[in-house]
């Protein structure tokens, strides 16, 4: 943890101030280890190997934690893909980022930006290189060293483990919260949905990506194991086999399929970054299938249902990003204090 991630965190419980013991920094600035403690209830948070551990709600067996914690070690030793995210590039990641939010690579310098559910850190990294004030990563999940090892050389990134049911923020203190492929996997979605979207500034922007309902081979897959009883009688490892198993079959038929559409006749114009045509990996199978089978929760909307949560928080000027539902939508500048700044001012 660098000394300026202070100025972004409270403690989770009470939103106090924080007060920082911290021992000498390791060269690169980071403080390895430290205990910051809240001025209002007196609550003690760890920091290590780098990171604040800011966590306060009670964690479920095979919860979030724990199982996105298993996945994203796996993918952080390169088992499950490793270089790529679920077959993005960090550069076609932050491609996807600026498209989905709406924004230009000017507007975001000098945000103030909140990454909510950081995974693996690729995409926090190269949002941290759009040169923003900061980039706050967060997620609850036990491997959250990878992503803190992967931003650690950006000076305006900081990674904190927490949970974004109990965020260690202040309200509407970013310019742009972006949650990609979280908030369904928690026990109360909208109750997530409300409390991140509190933390965005007037005329600040919040982008939220979720499954939408309908079926694929993914989706009833992971069901049905489900409904069987299957999923949670297999432990994590042992979900983690069937996945690469699965994946071995998936590549297969994939293979098949984009070789049919590669016919003149069948072949789409944009077949290489075509959704259900581009190129993916044996271990972007492996990664996507355990995304699916393992976490304990998996709710799924409608895009009416979506946007009615943004219009209902006081968001303005929704664009829907044509990939299952991710929506952005604007703060309106009279729905909380008219102090906070625009977004792409500084804090």
């Amino acid at each position: 943890m660098r000394e300026e991630a202070l100025k972004y965190l409270v403690c989770p419980s009470c939103q106090s101030d924080l007060a920082a013991e911290l021992p000498e920094p390791h060269p690169d600035g980071h403080y390895m280890s430290g205990t910051l403690t809240c001025s209002g209830c007196g609550h003690a948070y760890p920091i290590v190997n780098g990171v604040p551990r800011m966590v306060v709600t009670a964690q479920e067996a095979r919860g979030a934690a724990e199982t996105f914690g298993f996945e994203w070690q796996k993918h952080g030793e390169k088992e499950l893909e490793g270089v790529t995210v679920f077959g993005r590039s960090q550069e076609e990641d932050v491609a996807y980022f600026l498209n989905a939010t709406r924004s230009t690579r000017n507007e975001l310098k000098g945000a103030v930006i909140l990454d909510a559910g950081c995974g693996s850190g690729q995409l926090t990294a190269g949002v941290g290189m759009l040169e923003p004030q900061a980039v706050i990563g967060i997620d609850v999940n036990t491997a959250i060293e990878f992503p803190f090892q992967r931003c650690r050389h950006l000076r305006n990134v900081h990674i904190v483990q927490a949970d974004i049911l109990s965020l260690p923020s202040r309200p509407h203190q970013f310019d742009l919260v972006w949650s990609n492929g979280v908030i369904h996997h928690t026990p109360n979605p909208p109750k997530t949905f409300v409390n991140l979207s509190r933390t965005v500034k007037p005329l600040g922007k919040l982008y939220v990506w979720v499954y939408e309902r309908r079926q694929s081979p993914f989706v009833t897959t992971g069901r049905l194991l489900r409904t069987l009883g299957i999923r949670q009688r297999l432990s994590l490892r042992d979900l983690y086999r069937l996945s690469k198993a699965l994946a071995i079959v998936s590549l297969f038929f994939h293979t098949i399929y984009r070789a049919i559409r590669w016919l003149p006749p069948l072949r789409p114009e944009s077949f290489g970054t075509d959704k259900t045509t581009r190129y993916r990996s044996l271990g972007a199978f492996g990664l996507t299938w355990f995304d699916v089978l393992s976490p304990k929760y998996d709710e799924s909307y409608t895009k009416s249902e979506i946007r009615e949560w943004f219009t209902r928080e006081g968001f303005v000027d929704l664009a829907l990003y044509p990939d299952q539902i991710g929506v952005v939508g604007i703060r309106k500048l009279d729905d909380a204090p008219r102090t906070a700044p625009p977004v792409g001012a500084s804090a």
